[in-house]
């Protein structure tokens, strides 16, 4: 079971049972998501996810606005990056 935080501590998660994948993507939202040249992703089931305290969501649309394609959810208090969901 992986577990972790917030920056502030409001928020809290755990992940169990076994990743689909790990993915690594450079994207440009991803760079702007993350504040680096990447981001680091962890590829699970929704329903192996657990998130304790009120997250907030930035939804991305497509290049042409109509649809949502991820689902950006954050700590409100601090603003870490908790997950991300995809419209698949």
């Amino acid at each position: 079971m992986l577990t972790g935080r917030c920056l502030c501590g409001e928020v809290t998660y755990e992940l169990a049972g076994d990743l689909i994948a790990t993915a690594v993507c450079h994207c440009d939202h991803c760079q702007r998501q993350s504040g680096g040249a990447f981001s680091v992703n962890l590829v699970a089931h929704e329903s192996q996810l657990t998130v304790n305290g009120e997250l907030r969501t930035y939804e991305e649309t497509g290049e042409r606005g109509d649809a949502v394609y991820v689902r950006r959810r954050f700590c409100g208090s601090c603003g870490s990056p908790i997950v991300s969901e995809l419209a698949l």
